[in-house]
């Protein structure tokens, strides 16, 4: 049986450049900011339910920057697995319970309404 679990983050998560940009400043910088971001992700999820099986997790940015899809994604993603797995819901973002990404999309909204909807979708009982 196939379930789904929706959630949207509202906020500006880091890009894959300002992740490396702050790792290239000081460890400490870098160690802030994915704290600061994997807390904005765990917060917004206590309405979703513990994923108890494998699952595929699909992305819908709405960004207000120019960078590419390819370092939106590439930050986001990170801190939103991380975020799921504080916030209890995720037991663990490994291949055994990540199985794959499905569906990215992305939509350009004006500066201050960034947001990201998460799709979680899972098989009840699959041993992947």
């Amino acid at each position: 049986m196939n379930r789904k679990q929706t959630v949207t983050i509202i906020g500006k998560l880091p890009t894959m450049n300002e992740m490396i940009s702050d790792a290239r400043i000081h460890w400490s910088k870098s160690a802030k900011v994915k704290r600061e971001a994997t807390e904005l992700v765990s917060m917004q999820c206590n309405r979703l339910k513990l994923i108890e099986a494998p699952c595929t997790v699909s992305f819908h940015w709405y960004y207000s920057g120019k960078e590419d899809f390819d370092n939106i994604s590439g930050g986001g993603r990170k801190h939103v697995l991380d975020g799921l797995q504080e916030a209890g819901k995720l037991m663990n973002d490994n291949q055994k319970w990540v199985i794959g990404f499905g569906q990215e999309l992305f939509t350009k909204v004006p500066k201050g309404q960034d947001k990201v909807t998460v799709t979680l979708t899972y098989i009840e009982g699959d041993n992947a």
